[in-house]
């Protein structure tokens, strides 16, 4: 399970890969 904080983080470097 992921907290807010990591599925944030995750997020961010999904987008950064695009």
């Amino acid at each position: 399970m992921l907290t807010k904080l990591e599925s944030l983080i995750k997020h961010k470097q999904f987008k950064g890969k695009l």
